[in-house]
């Protein structure tokens, strides 16, 4: 996985109020988050990980989640990209019609 070399900016293991910390935030909205069986197996963590996810979205984060797997196969780059895309125009109209940026 190599957002910088795709142009992306990303921090890792930004603590995001309501919710916790997350993996990445990619260009300041898109939250990656990298999903490991061994903490991901049980009801209650599949819960939580929907509650978080819901409540990123209440915050004006899109989150995306990605397994070992995607990694490997070199997928996270290119759906983060096309998600950057599709909803980059959307996110801007957004941003000018509520009159503020998001901390």
């Amino acid at each position: 996985m190599d957002l910088e070399a795709a142009g992306l900016s990303f921090e890792d293991g930004v603590e995001i109020e309501g919710v916790g910390e997350v993996d990445l935030v990619v260009e300041g909205w898109v939250v990656v988050e990298l999903d490991g069986y061994t903490y991901h197996c049980d009801e209650y963590q599949f819960g939580l990980d929907r509650w978080r996810d819901r409540r990123l979205v209440a915050r004006g984060f899109l989150p995306l989640r990605f397994t070992r797997k995607d990694v490997y196969a070199h997928q996270v780059v290119p759906d983060v990209q096309r998600a950057l895309e599709w909803w980059g125009v959307s996110k801007s109209v957004t941003k000018v019609v509520a009159g503020a940026e998001r901390a």
